[in-house]
């Protein structure tokens, strides 16, 4: 038998895999190294992947500001695994391979040598998961690979010797924005930028643009027309342009807390670590420019487009989609030492070693100030117990249903025992209009939900005639953070066995400790 001949292009895609299954392993909260309490839009995203899973109708009988390619994301990994998010971390994988990959394509363009290009994607990880700005996967994460992917394919045309082909470089532009657009349409804004700048290379560079125009549209109708037919057979269609385009654009209005433009821009660079992300981004498209003779401006045209869209918005986790741009940067750093070290005969020991020594060090400030510390499966807390103790409240229901009612942070309660849904509103977006905030409501006060969970700041007296409207009891009260929760149910319970123990083991393997 042969041996196996295995290339260096594969052994680098083998070596990203490896990388980011390990990554992923230790810091995400959906591994097999973390238990399932203490997150909070992640719980979300899978509360909807699961109701749509069983059957629920999107935008009729649930809804949240996010679309229709996110929830089919997180439904499959429902369907992988019910009472954990395992199959969500396996999808996350597959994700971070491909955000990773390209990276390191992207970077070869520049660099044309694989250790490097390989350093690059090591060094765009601690941006990208910096806990600054990212503590668990977000819909901007799953954005993220679109991004990356429509900015390499047109950096191939702006900056590689390779003969690439327009149109499919077109097609591939038409599925990340179209796939941005069914997930967090913002964000396919941002990315006109993208296309904005491939029109004018086309028109600089003389080319005929019907052929990539229809190539970019049938890449759009290839993502779009599956969901589109879905929600034309279930006359479902205006629900989901009300909901996910009208209303979201309405929540976006309402929680512009920053107030005027000029106060939000003041407000990012008051922000030590907005700073430093928009600062490392600028002088890495300046630093690049000046290394290039034609299309100097794409990364800068591309950064200031995102940004000025993404200030927008009150939390940080919203420039987690910004922290892929100082990849130029690092690219410049990498040629740097490409060019000291090209005569040393042992350079690919020194690459290996500096790389080793930064990326520990950095590595250490980082991570460990934020994912290390966060729900380990030995983290053996009061948050933990009281999650479960909800949990075991909701087990003695079948198909439990729950209401987040008013602005309750969803923490994933119920996720051991697969609650689904309560009402359309079952949780209050941020910036939810008056309309939104009625007919959740509504729904509490004829009983439609099996259990209310609200915070006890938002428990004024009409909400507490509502409950009382609606049958609801008080049936548990627990701390999280600096908040204090109250559980209602309309049902007559046992109470939660307090002394609960969940192994460690027990915890790592996610067994359903509950049936």
């Amino acid at each position: 038998m042969e041996p196996i001949n295995i290339n260096k292009q594969q052994k680098t895609t083998w070596f990203i895999a490896f990388f980011t299954f390990c990554l992923l392993f230790l810091v995400s909260p959906d591994s097999y190294t973390h238990d399932l309490f203490n997150r909070a839009d992640s719980s979300i995203f899978f509360m909807c992947g699961k109701a749509w899973m069983n059957g629920m109708i999107p935008y009729v009988d649930f809804t949240d500001s996010k679309g229709p390619l996110l929830w089919i994301i997180y439904g499959i990994g429902y369907l992988i695994s019910h009472y954990d998010y395992i199959g969500v971390f396996w999808l996350s994988i597959l994700l971070y391979w491909g955000i990773f990959y390209y990276t390191y394509k992207l970077a070869n363009i520049s660099l044309s040598d694989k250790y490097l290009s390989t350093i690059c994607v090591l060094f765009i990880s601690l941006y990208i998961f910096c806990p600054w700005y990212h503590y668990e996967i977000r819909a901007e994460d799953w954005c993220l690979f679109f991004v990356i992917l429509a900015i390499y394919r047109v950096s191939l045309h702006l900056y590689s010797n390779q003969t690439v082909s327009l149109n499919k470089t077109s097609y591939v532009l038409g599925i990340c924005i179209a796939g941005t657009l069914l997930i967090k349409y913002s964000i396919s804004v941002m990315m006109g930028t993208i296309i904005a700048y491939t029109l004018y290379y086309l028109i600089r560079e003389k080319k005929n643009v019907i052929a990539p125009i229809l190539c970019f549209i049938l890449g759009i109708a290839t993502i779009i027309l599956p969901f589109l037919i879905y929600f034309l057979t279930k006359g479902d269609l205006y629900a989901f342009v009300s909901e996910y385009f009208l209303n979201t654009f309405k929540t976006i209005h309402n929680s512009n807390s920053f107030g005027t433009y000029i106060h939000e821009l003041f407000c990012v660079f008051a922000n030590s670590s907005e700073a430093i992300l928009f600062t490392t981004s600028i002088v890495g498209c300046y630093l690049f420019s000046r290394t290039i003779e034609k299309y100097k401006f794409f990364p800068l045209f591309i950064v200031l487009g995102f940004w000025m869209i993404t200030i927008h918005h009150a939390s940080d986790y919203y420039f987690s989609i910004c922290t892929f741009f100082p990849v130029w940067l690092i690219i410049i750093l990498l040629q740097k030492v490409k060019y000291y070290f090209q005569n040393n005969p042992k350079r690919k020991i020194i690459y290996i070693s500096l790389t080793v020594i930064a990326f520990c060090t950095l590595w250490n400030y980082t991570f460990t100030q934020g994912y290390l510390l966060r729900n380990l499966f030995f983290y053996n807390n009061n948050n933990r117990s009281d999650y479960y103790n909800v949990a075991q409240l909701m087990s003695q229901i079948e198909k439990p249903t729950v209401i987040y009612m008013h602005f309750t942070v969803s923490h994933g309660e119920g996720m051991p025992v697969a609650v689904l849904p309560g009402s359309k509103y079952f949780f209050s977006q941020l910036g939810a209009t008056k309309d939104m905030d009625q007919e959740q409501r509504e729904d509490v006060k004829k009983g439609k939900a099996d259990f209310i969970i609200i915070d006890t700041e938002q428990l004024t007296n009409s909400e507490k005639e509502l409950l009382n409207d609606g049958n609801y009891h008080k049936c548990y009260e627990y701390p999280f953070w600096f908040h204090q929760y109250c559980v209602f149910t309309k049902h007559n319970l046992r109470t939660p066995d307090n002394n609960i123990k969940m192994s460690n083991l027990d915890v790592l393997l996610k067994r359903n400790y509950l049936k």
